[in-house]
């Protein structure tokens, strides 16, 4: 698997996916943000790991939090800078940031953990630089999706393999490593953090696989 191919590819498809996103993506953004409002952020540090053109941070930073965003994709960045003080928005690897030791209070990311091969040294990562209680709030591609999108009978759910997502009715086509829902929900995972809530939720404009959602 080419991890930077991965992690890069938005760079080639920033316009479609940013466009994609705000047409097909509204019921996901707002129960995440449903989520996010439950708690108070006035005067928090929150880091979106995947900010994308920062457009969910702009949200954040109304509410009053302080607001900071990466990204694998220098274009999506260079769209985010044009919104915030560039020095808090830049490209890195999610595994080794530059922030010091229990910096953050909150941690959002949408659409960005599944782009990864190794889920499990993000989630290191995530809990080195956020303080004992931090909160996460992250969305993802299902895991259940990912095994639909694995085109060949029979198939492994197990097996980590690149499946192709078709999104926005056909507009846009991404290659991601599969996951489990083991992955998710780590033993990493759970010696930092409680799920406290989660939904599922089936965005418009998906691919139907042989008539399955």
């Amino acid at each position: 698997m080419d991890k930077n191919y991965l992690v890069q590819q938005y760079n080639n498809y920033k316009t479609l996916f940013l466009q994609g996103s705000q047409e097909y993506d509204a019921k996901s953004k707002t129960i995440f943000h449903e989520y996010i409002n439950k708690f108070d952020i006035q005067g928090k540090r929150v880091l979106d790991m995947g900010c994308a053109d920062g457009l969910d941070l702009l949200i954040l930073q109304k509410q009053g939090a302080d607001v900071f965003g990466i990204d694998s994709s220098a274009e999506m960045i260079q769209e985010a800078q044009k919104l915030f003080s560039p020095e808090n928005f830049y490209t890195c690897d999610f595994t080794q940031t530059s922030f010091p030791d229990h910096y953050f209070d909150i941690v959002v990311s949408k659409w960005a953990f599944q782009t990864a091969i190794d889920i499990q040294s993000i989630y290191q990562e995530i809990i080195r630089i956020t303080n004992d209680n931090a909160r996460l709030f992250f969305l993802v591609t299902h895991p259940i999706r990912q095994f639909i999108e694995k085109r060949v009978s029979p198939k492994d759910y197990y097996q980590q393999e690149i499946v192709k997502s078709v999104l926005f009715d056909g507009t846009l086509v991404v290659e991601e490593p599969s996951h489990t829902f083991q992955e998710y929900f780590s033993p990493i995972f759970l010696s930092r953090f409680q799920v406290l809530e989660y939904a599922e939720i089936n965005d418009t404009g998906t691919e139907r696989i042989n008539g399955d959602v």
